[in-house]
């Protein structure tokens, strides 16, 4: 292999690839998911058990904590959109909504203040281009939207 005379052969038709069990208490992943990980593994047999154990507890952890009964309560007030026939008023940049500053029904003038989002550590006023009532609020407090996201529908 390295270019010596007295170079012996390895025999790899005996080798063991190191075991890869599912774990219980990660919601039944393989220890090893991927290439790297399986690499790890036969490389670090030791080291990256544990590694790898604490790595994938932790990610099970935070996906079963974003199913919390506060998610699932407010998933159950999302407003269902009906058909959007008047003006729409769009996030111009992605972030998370502040403050509403108008309820349905509420007559806007143009340039008015509709919403507060948070973006990139800044709050923005997001306002009505156009004057009308506001017909439905597609949002809510704490959302989080992406750009061009509806935000509120005004009709003239």
């Amino acid at each position: 292999m390295c270019g010596v005379r007295e170079e012996i052969p390895y025999d790899t038709s005996k080798y063991q690839m190191q075991p890869n069990p599912e774990l219980p208490e990660a919601g039944g992943v393989k220890l090893a998911a991927n290439e790297k990980e399986v690499l790890l593994l036969e490389l670090f047999p030791m080291v990256a058990k544990t590694f790898l154990t604490d790595q994938k507890k932790k990610a099970y952890e935070a996906t079963a904590a974003k199913d919390t009964p506060k998610t699932a309560a407010r998933s159950e007030h999302k407003v269902e959109a009906k058909a959007i026939t008047g003006h729409k008023v769009t996030a111009p940049l992605p972030g998370k909504i502040i403050a509403l500053k108008v309820k349905v029904g509420d007559k806007v003038k143009a340039g008015q203040e509709v919403v507060i989002l948070e973006a990139m550590k800044m709050e923005n006023s997001i306002t009505s281009d156009v004057a009308g009532t506001i017909k439905q609020i597609l949002v809510q407090e704490g959302d989080n939207v992406a750009t061009d996201a509806i935000l509120v529908e005004v009709e003239e």
